[in-house]
């Protein structure tokens, strides 16, 4: 299944110093960003612990440098189209376009654990 230009939603995975170092997993969704705090590097075909964090502006799609309030520092790390095919309270998965230059990558986030894995096709 591929992202269609219909859902043509966005994601945004940067590196934040603050507090620890981390990675930030942001969906777009309804006008807003859902987000989770990844502790690990994201990689394929390997489980992730994450941490639920509030929801972020939009504008944090394309944010880089500084956070306000000395709240650190977040750089791009990845970011793209998204297709999102189930959102539940305690279950989300969809279709990343591509990810670090692998097309088609779906991911799933369930129990406070994140997976990407390559589609096949």
């Amino acid at each position: 299944m591929k992202v269609s230009d219909e859902t043509m939603l966005r994601y945004v995975i940067l590196t934040h110093t603050w507090p620890t170092f981390h990675w930030d997993f942001m969906l777009e969704w309804e006008g807003k960003l859902l987000s989770w705090r990844i502790l690990e590097e994201p990689t394929l075909d390997t489980p992730l612990t994450v941490q639920r964090t509030p929801d972020h502006r939009i504008e944090y799609l394309d944010i880089t440098g500084p956070v306000s309030g000395g709240r650190g520092e977040v750089q791009q790390w990845d970011h793209g189209r998204l297709s999102i095919q189930s959102l539940k309270e305690d279950e989300v998965c969809g279709l990343l376009e591509s990810f670090k230059d692998t097309d088609n990558v779906s991911f799933t986030i369930k129990n406070d654990i994140l997976k990407f894995s390559k589609e096949s096709v």
